[in-house]
């Protein structure tokens, strides 16, 4: 526990320097609070919670459940962000909407599909944005997943997994062919939440030495497998050693990256 607790120190403390030798931002006071935390797995109305910005410059948008810290300063009009996992908040996605980028929204569950159809604010521009229902993994194919055990709940497991309700079988594909089918090179943003399958697309893109993205978002899950703190360490030092550095991370579960430099291939 002790050594797991000084790398993730370290890599803090590395992302927070590196950070501060990428760009000053002065501290904004908040703007906006209101609304109540929305369970993970509820359908009610999200709400866009705060918009401020922290000491290394992050800025927080989109609901207590679905917002994401991100550096808001390259997201100008026509911003290509790619946002994987909508669920039932697309608070956030909305939210870069408003800032005139065009997010390109995956996520392969009927449910969330169902959702994302009835947001009227993904369609209000000024930015665009682009509906896929597939999920992302390391190749093109159909995968197996997992129902949740309360059939009220959106998020669905890859793989078969005991005591669960059953499994759906769902398409998915892969970041390089997303950005072939959409005619992008490189993207702003990437933010994934995939439910315990970012170890294997991360250590994917690690071992291509593929990042087409300056900043990275990712929720992870390490609670699904044995040694997963362990497992998620050994992947931060690697996302840092290939030019990622940490700028924020929120209880180890939702970590915000930045591109500070680019291994050379």
């Amino acid at each position: 526990m002790k050594n797991r607790m000084n790398v993730v120190c370290i890599l803090l403390a590395l992302g927070a320097l590196a950070s501060s030798q990428i760009r000053m931002k002065p501290v904004k006071p908040v703007t906006s609070f209101q609304g109540n935390v929305l369970n993970s797995n509820s359908s009610s109305e999200p709400v866009t919670t705060r918009e401020h910005t922290d000491v290394n410059g992050l800025t927080r948008d989109g609901s207590v459940y679905g917002g994401w810290w991100y550096d808001d300063m390259s997201i100008q009009e026509g911003a290509v962000i790619y946002s994987f996992g909508l669920g039932e908040d697309t608070s956030w996605d909305e939210a870069l909407i408003r800032r005139g980028a065009s997010v390109y929204g995956f996520d392969p569950t009927p449910k969330s599909a169902a959702y994302v159809e009835s947001r009227l604010e993904l369609k209000n521009g000024p930015g665009i944005f682009h509906h896929t229902k597939e999920g992302l993994w390391t190749e093109d194919t159909t995968l197996t997943f997992t129902l949740p055990d309360n059939p009220q709940h959106v998020s669905l497991r890859a793989g078969e997994h005991k005591g669960k309700q059953g499994t759906i079988s769902l398409k998915v594909n892969t970041l390089s062919n997303f950005l072939i089918a959409n005619g992008h090179s490189k993207i702003d943003i990437l933010k994934i939440d995939i439910e315990g399958a970012e170890y294997d697309f991360l250590e994917q893109l690690l071992n291509d030495n593929f990042f087409p993205f300056e900043q990275l978002l990712v929720e992870f899950h390490s609670r699904f497998f044995l040694s997963g703190k362990e497992k998620q360490d050994r992947l931060l030092l690697d996302m840092f050693q290939s030019g990622f550095a940490i700028a924020r991370n929120e209880n180890d579960q939702e970590i915000s990256f930045r591109k500070i430099y680019a291994r050379q291939k």
